[in-house]
């Protein structure tokens, strides 16, 4: 009797445990669904009601004599304000700068409105150049490098009746992924603002996106779960997703690349991609981002035999300290057997235009009897840069270049190659950096007019199918036929190059909801996240893509600010990322100086 009794206890114990589960479960899961976390910008900046100017947004700049600081004498409305304050006699060079850097997205054709409130009560002194302004500024510039807004108020404000209104309205002429607003002065005096306020066709500081908190983490989380692949199976092996397989068999250009120049399981994946597409795919040309005649000499070494003692010296000589790793050594090392065993062999061509040295003195060497190129070099290699404005030069490039053979296809693109890069030392600024995307993309193009399929390897910045990128003008020419994979990681460390000096003291900011990686919590350490795919789900486009998305992207000297806007379409800049848990320091090879 006692045994049975034993049994029902146990028996309604077990019933009780499945029902309080069954119903604590959902509970549970509905606190994770109602997730959210803080918004991309603290609204209560805009009216100064915070307790210091720390926050990140905040970018104040003071020359000698001026003080930025909250204020609580002078209010416009709630109990702090902003105050400007220049204690010095007016210097022409000096002045303070209040900025907050708002990283929202904006549609071409839009409408935008800043306002402030000032309060001047004394004259600022200084003469006709002193007073307090507003400026408002945007993140994008145009082809020429301009700012595509760049604006000031009216008018210079020496003195108001109590509080004054202050407004700045501007068109935006294309999609702009961020804007600066600005209170400035000048002079000997004090200048009070407050309330600020920004106007997007219509919606109003807490009404604009960047000013909510993020809502629906856990969803998301899970409607992106399905979109997470592992990238190699247990033995190591790289596993290629279908939807993926299906569009390296239609594409002409396959472009890999890069969050950090530094990063060790970055290379090791790129390249493991990469001896498939070649083993797999037939892609037999390999695009660097590093200079034309610099790795053709490289190109040279894998087609030969032997020497491969030889191959630190060659990897040094591309001049781009990012390939100075063990994991590419191994590669070119891999490349140069590969080719001893097929008659299809893989070339190495440069594709970037920042230098063309090394091509001058390819064909200085080649063409040292044939006068008229001969001298066309001297030329070219005698004139400081200020000369690279001369466009009589570029046109005798030109001319040279319709003369060779069809033959000389090396030749051809050597030439044109020097041309590229003394067109685009006419440039500067951010001008510079638009042009030399493009011509990297020109220089593709001339590539593929010698062969069918091509693998880029460059930044994620050069390959993206965002505005002005190698990967936008890629796209447009090649559309269907140009794939693009990009990075996103999560921690670790990475290299880069300051004061041309390797660093190896640079370690990831944290994700937050903002950025792309904080979503990959549930995919394995390394793995592949089908952006393409996840596009195509309704829910995603509404509750993820359409706010303000950020990823981790760092260039070749480090960034202070890691994360980049990854503007108003997001979804489409890369078609599959491979996402990295921890990023670990490339492995640098001895022997190479920097």
């Amino acid at each position: 009797m006692c045994y049975q009794l034993q049994k029902l206890i146990i028996r309604l114990f077990l019933y009780f445990i499945f029902f309080f589960f069954s119903f604590q479960i959902p509970v549970f899961y509905a606190q994770n669904l109602n997730e959210e976390c803080e918004a991309l910008v603290n609204p209560e900046i805009l009216d100064f009601e915070i307790d210091d100017l720390l926050d990140t947004s905040i970018k104040s700049k003071t020359g000698k004599g001026y003080l930025i600081q909250l204020d609580d004498s002078e209010v416009k409305n709630g109990e702090k304000s902003l105050l400007i304050y220049g204690e010095l006699d007016y210097q022409s060079n000096q002045f303070a700068d209040f900025s907050i850097h708002l990283p929202i997205n904006i549609p071409k054709d839009s409408r935008i409105k800043y306002s402030a409130w000032v309060n001047i009560k004394d004259s600022i002194e200084g003469g006709e150049n002193a007073g307090a302004m507003l400026r408002l500024l945007s993140d994008s510039y145009d082809r020429k490098g301009n700012p595509d807004i760049f604006k000031f108020s009216d008018e210079l404000i020496k003195k108001t009746t109590g509080w004054q209104k202050v407004e700045i309205t501007a068109k935006v002429s294309e999609d702009i992924s961020g804007i600066r607003i600005s209170a400035l002065m000048q002079g000997k005096g004090k200048a009070w603002i407050d309330d600020l306020e920004i106007e997007v066709n219509g919606e109003k500081n807490s009404q604009l996106s960047i000013f909510k908190p993020k809502t629906k983490i856990a969803q998301i989380q899970q409607k992106l779960r399905p979109f997470f692949k592992d990238f190699q199976d247990k033995n190591g092996k790289i596993i290629v997703p279908k939807t993926l397989e299906n569009q390296l068999d239609r594409s002409r250009v396959v472009g890999i690349g890069e969050a950090t120049h530094g990063t060790q399981e970055i290379y090791e994946t790129k390249i493991e991609l990469i001896k498939y597409l070649i083993q797999h795919k037939e892609f037999k040309i390999v695009a660097l981002e590093s200079y034309l005649g610099n790795t053709l000499r490289l190109n040279s070494f894998i087609q030969s035999e032997g020497n491969n003692g030889e191959v630190v010296s060659e990897i040094a000589n591309l001049e781009f300290w990012m390939y100075y790793t063990e994991v590419f050594k191994d590669f070119i090392l891999w490349l140069k057997n590969y080719n001893l065993n097929t008659k299809n062999k893989v070339q190495i061509v440069g594709i970037d235009v920042q230098s063309s040295t090394q091509t001058l003195a390819i064909l200085s060497e080649k063409y040292s009897e044939t006068t008229k190129i001969k001298k066309l070099i001297e030329n070219i290699e005698n004139q400081s840069s200020a000369f690279t404005n001369n466009m009589d030069l570029l046109d005798s490039i030109d001319s040279e270049i319709s003369k060779l053979s069809k033959t000389l296809i090396e030749d051809k693109l050597l030439l044109k190659n020097v041309k590229r890069n003394l067109y685009l030392n006419t440039f500067s600024g951010m001008a510079y950096h638009k042009k030399r995307d493009s011509l990297m993309a020109e220089n593709v193009k001339s590539v593929l007019e010698q062969t069918d399929k091509i693998i880029l390897w460059a930044h994620d910045q050069h390959l993206a199918k965002n505005s002005d990128a190698m990967g936008d003008y890629l796209n447009q020419v090649y559309d269907k036929d140009y794939a693009n994979i990009g990075y996103l990681l999560d921690t670790g460390n990475f290299l880069v190059i300051k004061d041309k000096e390797l660093s190896a003291k640079n370690t990831l900011q944290q994700s937050t909801c903002h950025d792309l990686s904080f979503y990959m919590k549930e995919a394995n350490n390394i793995a592949w996240f089908l952006n393409k795919a996840a596009t195509l789900d309704n829910y995603l486009l509404s509750n993820f893509y359409s706010l303000p998305l950020f990823k981790k992207s760092i260039g070749a000297s480090g960034n202070q600010d890691q994360f980049v806007n990854m503007g108003l379409e997001s979804q489409k800049l890369f078609d599959y990322y491979i996402f990295i848990r921890n990023s670990k320091l490339s492995t640098f090879l001895d022997g190479i100086e920097n």
